[in-house]
């Protein structure tokens, strides 16, 4: 996703996404952010800083998230 600033996006601007209706497999890298809605209606964003394990297969991530109060 881009021209999104994570460090920025607030209840206002994470409303304003547009986020696909179908559940979806992606696959990131560091830098990345990526948009979704809950089941509840709510969205958010997941910002990808690392793989701790360097790969980032199979392991684990480290990530940021905001999701809407």
């Amino acid at each position: 996703m881009t021209g999104v600033d994570f460090n920025a996006a607030n209840d206002a601007s994470l409303e304003a996404l547009t986020v696909s209706g179908t559940a979806q497999s992606v696959t990131v890298q560091a830098g990345n952010i990526v948009a979704f809605r809950r089941a509840d209606g709510r969205k958010g964003l997941i910002r990808v800083n690392s793989f701790p394990d360097g790969t980032g297969v199979g392991g684990t991530a480290n990530i940021d998230l905001k999701v809407q109060r």
